[in-house]
């Protein structure tokens, strides 16, 4: 089973012959189906999932099985098609989940993670949802993947007229938005930002400052491991306030990242995949963030309280002598930040002067 994408609560994989009765569950439901008019029959649902694996091998890409991580159990189908529109090839984002899953942000999730793919992997310029015009969810889905709606055609289906609205997103769109990017983080979607990008980080963070930094790296040099397993995680120099009664955490603002230049380059070179901090990073600390293509992010400073609204729990795993400056590991939701520094060095400090240089 062919792995295409994560998102912190999903996993979407190829769809096998094995997976037929998990998609009955949803194509044979008059509920799920009710833009189609009508719920397939048996041979309709296996000629359904063949259609999927033949564009596997044509395109590369297809509706692909949506997997709750927590799980394991497939929820939905969510992916890339190409499509008539209104005598137009488009690609498309198609989305259908089963109906106990509906109502818990799924689709938008698995929505947003293959317009990314089309953009970022496939190079296409704009990406579309086809949707029947009172098929009012799934436009909302569209809406909250940034399309919005164009064209709109009748399809000829099941002999019936259907009214159909095009929604899409342009490349140029896509490329203002704020993107949203999984933590830990790997080599690809580092290699996919660039300074002055807009993100929105969910998953696990860690926090560490300079003395934990200091720390860390002494016993490390005298044999000791980390006190996490830093490959591809990402450190948010931050000491949070203690949390007040009924909140997970106090605020949580980001400190100058210079003061962990010192101890960076040996971390990154180990396998830390990001920061999250604010300020100028030293020579040594770009050159090492070529070398191994990490990214610098930008925190809001003075903003601690509200990135403390995206923190959804913390837990101090490390250091506890250390107060504030312990490191804890973080979950985050739409963790607001900047590229500062992008895996080939640009930096957006620099861009911002020269830009005012030439003026």
């Amino acid at each position: 089973m062919k792995t295409i994408l994560e998102t912190p609560r999903l996993m979407l994989r190829e769809l096998t012959q094995m997976d037929l009765p998990a998609l009955c569950r949803m194509l044979q439901n008059p509920e799920v189906m009710y833009a189609y008019e009508h719920a397939f029959d048996d041979a309709e649902a296996q000629e359904w999932l063949d259609r999927q694996l033949s564009r596997y091998d044509e395109y590369g890409f297809g509706l692909w099985a949506v997997i709750l991580k927590e799980s394991g159990e497939l929820i939905g189908q969510c992916g890339l098609t190409m499509q008539d529109c209104g005598g137009e090839q488009v690609i498309e984002v198609g989305y259908l989940f089963v109906r106990d899953f509906w109502h818990n942000g799924y689709a938008t999730e698995a929505a947003r993670a293959c317009r990314d793919y089309a953009f970022d992997k496939l190079g296409a310029e704009r990406v579309y949802s086809i949707i029947r015009d009172n098929n009012m969810p799934s436009q909302k889905v569209a809406q909250r993947n940034g399309m919005k709606p164009g064209k709109t055609f009748v399809k000829h289906y099941y002999n019936m007229d259907m009214p159909h609205i095009a929604y899409s997103i342009s490349r140029r769109e896509y490329s203002h938005m704020e993107k949203r990017i999984t933590a830990p983080i790997d080599k690809e979607t580092a290699r996919s930002l660039r300074a002055g990008d807009s993100v929105l980080i969910s998953g696990t963070i860690y926090t560490a400052r300079d003395a934990a930094h200091e720390r860390m790296t002494r016993l490390f040099k005298q044999g000791e491991p980390f006190p996490f397993d830093i490959k591809g995680q990402v450190i948010y120099y931050a000491g949070p306030c203690p949390a007040k009664p009924g909140e997970v955490i106090g605020s949580c603002g980001p400190t100058t990242a210079g003061r962990m230049d010192a101890y960076t380059p040996l971390l990154l070179d180990n396998g830390l995949g990001a920061m999250i901090g604010k300020g100028a990073r030293s020579e040594a600390v770009v050159d090492a963030m070529r070398r191994n293509g990490v990214v610098y992010f930008g925190a809001i400073g003075g903003a601690g309280a509200l990135i403390a609204e995206t923190i959804k729990s913390a837990e101090v795993i490390a250091y506890d002598d250390l107060g504030t400056e312990a490191i804890r590991r973080l979950t985050v939701e739409d963790f607001p930040a900047v590229v500062l520094i992008d895996c080939e060095g640009n930096d957006l400090y620099e861009q911002g002067q020269k830009a005012y240089r030439e003026i």
